[in-house]
């Protein structure tokens, strides 16, 4: 059975380190990495596995945050089902667009303290897992990862796991810091979206995290999407192929593709050569 190590306190979004070349999920068993790395690589892969995987940033595992914005209701997974009537008229609101349509409007836009209320009322009314997945990814957004996990496990439960659900679970461990789970949920959406950049580069940066660098880097072979390929640019400079970076990022830049988050792995990239 696969062990997983829950990081520990309020904000479990933290790799630990015992010594160059480990890594340490929470206060679990060490893992050593398969090549070992300098006490700054190390910091710097770190940096690789934790930051925010949300809006497309690069390697963006999750920016872990306390806020309690919009979050004011736990769901309670038994009321996820409602009455059959009910059930019929959410259905159908959700349907035609109705209050979805909002509320996936405000969580593309950033504004999930905005969309989880309603999410919430969709949920709790139909019990529909397009609902209940966009929650949880919005509560994800949020940092509020253990209400999110709760969600997704009752999807898998029921059978109602979609790639974009399982992409959404992945991306709960690897903010948990649970690199082996976040990889099987990342697995499971490959296979069913085997060609979605999006899945295949958190496949890359979970094996990056568990030290299967060769892996790691085979996962984004065939990657052509900028955010994917700033985040293979990212590991080859914490892996000492600063040059191999550079060549990745610059095309970027001078295409005018470089995000705030690119740009810096430039720079970093750059530091390193």
């Amino acid at each position: 059975m696969m062990k997983i190590y829950e990081m520990t306190g309020p904000c479990a979004s933290g790799l630990g380190t015992k010594a160059p070349g480990v890594l340490t999920l929470g206060h679990g068993r060490p893992r050593t990495t398969r090549h070992q790395l300098s006490a700054g690589r190390q910091t710097l892969l770190r940096t690789l596995v934790m930051r925010s995987l949300a809006s497309a940033s690069i390697l963006a595992l999750m920016a872990c945050s306390s806020s309690g914005t919009g979050l004011s209701r736990t769901i309670n997974p038994a009321q996820m089902t409602a009455a059959p009537s009910q059930n019929l008229q959410a259905q159908s609101q959700v349907q035609s667009g109705g209050l979805k349509a909002i509320a996936d409007d405000l969580a593309a836009k950033g504004e999930h303290d905005a969309a989880i209320p309603l999410y919430r009322h969709l949920g709790a009314a139909t019990g529909d897992p397009a609902v209940l997945a966009s929650l949880a990814a919005s509560l994800t957004a949020l940092g509020s990862h253990q209400e999110a996990l709760k969600i997704y496990d009752m999807l898998n439960t029921r059978g109602q796991m979609t790639a974009d659900a399982w992409y959404g679970f992945g991306k709960v461990h690897l903010a948990l810091g649970q690199f082996d789970a976040a990889l099987v949920a990342f697995d499971t959406a490959a296979a069913i979206s085997p060609t979605d950049s999006r899945i295949n580069s958190a496949r890359g940066i979970s094996l990056a995290a568990l030290g299967r660098e060769k892996e790691a880097f085979s996962a984004f072979q065939n990657t052509v999407d900028a955010t994917g390929l700033a985040n293979m640019a990212l590991l080859y400079a914490v892996t000492d192929k600063a040059g191999a970076a550079i060549n990745i990022l610059e095309p970027l830049a001078r295409a005018g593709a470089a995000g705030p988050r690119t740009r810096q792995n430039l720079a970093l990239a750059y530091l390193l050569a």
